[in-house]
């Protein structure tokens, strides 16, 4: 489970969705204060972050709707800002399991990405099928020189 989630993370740093994320907790945060705020029918902070759960996940249940233009904006902003979201999650969860299948296959790049860059925790038998990896890579590599010449 722990190496699940840390591929999961090496895409998200591959993807440069980490910083992202961030800035859109940021923004989901700010927004459904303003959206508190700036809307007389969002009477509680709960309400707003409610609000902004069911704009961000396009649930849209109908019990809250904005009513003042700068809370429409606002809720435009955060609504369009979801959407991106949903969309880049959905394709790094895909990756994961792309390299999750990769992976059971024993072509996994993100493993041995992974490898590469902790080569220094590795067991000598680790590092040997490392390099065993590499040699096959570049073979592969001339073999598909020698192809196309």
């Amino acid at each position: 489970m722990i190496r699940s989630l840390q591929l999961f993370w090496l895409i998200l740093e591959r993807l440069h969705l980490k910083k992202f994320l961030f800035v859109f907790l940021l923004w989901y945060v700010i927004a459904c204060v303003l959206l508190w705020i700036l809307d007389p029918g969002i009477t509680t902070l709960a309400d707003g972050f409610w609000f902004g759960f069911i704009l961000v996940t396009t649930i849209g249940f109908g019990d809250f709707t904005v009513t003042t233009l700068p809370a429409r904006i606002v809720a435009g902003i955060l609504g369009l800002y979801g959407d991106l979201v949903i969309t880049f999650l959905t394709g790094a969860i895909t990756s994961w399991f792309f390299e999750k299948f990769q992976a059971f296959r024993g072509h996994s790049v993100g493993a041995f990405v992974t490898q590469l860059e902790h080569m220094d925790e590795l067991s000598d038998e680790e590092l040997q099928q490392v390099a065993d990896k590499a040699k096959a890579l570049r073979a592969q590599k001339e073999a598909g020189k020698q192809t196309s010449a």
